[in-house]
């Protein structure tokens, strides 16, 4: 699932230099499948306080992340603490904790994974009973009208 060697040709990758300079971070890994989404860590203290970090150009993104964290249900579980802004006009940059070595240290893998699942169906479910489902980019259907 994850990749450690950056080998992709990626948005995160292709400005890994401009991140690694400007932002003082390294790659940790590039999540396969996803060359736009990185795990990436502070070069400056040397911690394992870890990031997450996507870089897209799609605005709807944006505007779907707003709307549901902006919903007030105790079901609603949308990382309030991701952070957007504008790298270059028309790409955004996503940035959340990751909390630290989570995706490498996992103490019990098939508890571990049930309960990611669990986490998941219940967050697909939240999303789609308030109208968001599947983008176009993707081949399904969007009902998307906030």
């Amino acid at each position: 699932m994850l990749k450690e060697e950056p080998g992709l040709p990626s948005r995160i990758l292709m400005n890994s230099l401009i991140m690694q300079t400007q932002w003082n971070v390294k790659i940790d890994m590039v999540l396969i499948g996803f060359g736009h989404v990185a795990v990436i860590s502070r070069k400056a203290d040397g911690s394992d306080h870890r990031m997450s970090l996507k870089v897209t150009t799609r605005e709807r993104e944006v505007q779907i992340l707003q709307y549901l964290a902006n919903i007030d249900a105790s079901d609603n579980h949308t990382i309030s603490s991701v952070q957007v802004w504008t790298r270059n006009p028309g790409e955004f940059v996503f940035y959340m904790s990751s909390g630290g070595s989570h995706f490498t240290d996992l103490q019990d893998p098939e508890n571990d994974a049930w309960s990611t699942a669990k986490q998941l169906i219940a967050g697909v479910a939240f999303m789609h009973k308030h109208g968001v489902t599947h983008p176009y980019s993707y081949g399904y259907g969007s009902s998307f009208d906030h």
